[in-house]
């Protein structure tokens, strides 16, 4: 046996990307079988089979990442062109299910048009995946699918440490935390869809799910919620001690509610935020007073200083007196 092949066997982690030949990997796939990360840097418009070979052959697959990059500008390019580099890779990837522990993808779409292409490989390898710590997905994959929505209800993440997500449904993320087993430490949701009819029940499940089985979590995303939530909003925020960060997403707010809102959420925080709470983020659609803000600052003190990521900051800095309120509180210590 050469002194090359005996490495190769012992090779325990690789990034490639999938414009090398698929030969390649069919012959590194009969040596390299105890692989146990694989970053996959995709390049190709269409499958490589090679590729597939390799993560099928692997004994003890616990890591995979899988980023998009064949098109450098997502505007201009013709989204007719993009066959089916996906469906065989994903589909092999749930037979490592018992191993995987940490999932991240970043696929590539068109923003404009979310139907043009057939994303539900990347759903339902996820229903298989059921012993994750780590999730970070920055797809379209939460769309509309029934199909979808009734299997994802019956699986159990158990073991769900880190949830982050580009754009997700509520529902959909509500299902996949509600059985994490208080392992859930961090959900991190950038955009939450909100475009249904029942979003206050949608919306008070999740608040529910939070409160009851991930009162453990440390960094938080919420989506913006109306007066009929505010109960079990206050609730989480007292049954949730260990939270450190707390971001706010935007939803919907009408112009006449965004000042009676951020009075609320800064006062409700004072009363019943546990005080490791460091980050507090306001979505666009939110606007604080100055009166909140001082009030907030001045009651704040005797806790850690915490720091208020503001979705509109163009609206505070046209207005002096907000940037003199910031100056005088940056100086103990809270980051604006």
């Amino acid at each position: 046996m050469s002194r090359n092949k005996v490495r190769l066997e012992s090779l325990c982690e690789l990034t490639f990307d999938t414009l090398i030949g698929s030969s390649y990997f069919y012959r590194l796939a009969h040596i390299c079988q105890q692989i146990q990360r694989i970053i996959i840097i995709n390049k190709n418009l269409k499958a490589n089979h090679g590729t597939a070979k390799l993560i099928e052959f692997q004994k003890n697959l616990k890591y995979f990442k899988w980023i998009d990059e064949f098109v450098e500008d997502d505007d201009d390019f013709d989204w007719e062109q993009l066959g089916d580099p996906y469906t065989e890779i994903f589909n092999l990837l749930k037979k490592h299910a018992n191993t995987l522990n940490h999932f991240e993808v970043s696929i590539q779409y068109d923003h404009d048009d979310l139907i043009v292409y057939d994303y539900s490989f990347l759903q339902y390898t996820l229903l298989e995946l059921h012993n994750l710590k780590i999730l970070e997905i920055n797809s379209p994959i939460f769309l509309n699918n029934d199909d979808f929505n009734k299997k994802l209800e019956m699986v159990a993440y158990r073991n769900l440490e880190i949830l982050k997500i580009d754009y997700a449904d509520i529902y959909q993320v509500t299902c996949m935390v509600k059985y994490t087993s208080l392992c859930l430490r961090e959900l991190r949701i950038d955009d939450f869809d909100w475009d249904y009819d029942n979003y206050d029940d949608v919306t008070l499940n999740f608040f529910r799910t939070i409160c009851e089985n991930c009162f453990l979590i440390e960094y938080l995303s919420i989506p913006m919620f109306f007066e009929n939530q505010f109960i079990e909003f206050e609730k989480l925020l007292k049954k949730c001690q260990k939270l450190r960060s707390l971001n706010v997403k935007d939803t919907y707010c009408d112009e006449e509610s965004e000042f009676i809102y951020g009075d609320y959420l800064l006062n409700t925080l004072i009363r019943e935020a546990s005080t490791n709470l460091r980050e507090i983020g306001i979505p666009y659609d939110i606007k604080l007073s100055l009166k909140t803000l001082e009030t907030f600052f001045e009651k704040w003190k005797g806790r850690p200083a915490v720091s208020i990521n503001l979705g509109d900051i163009s609206f505070y800095r046209k207005n002096n007196s907000y940037m003199k309120l910031f100056d005088k509180y940056k100086i103990e210590g809270y980051g604006i």
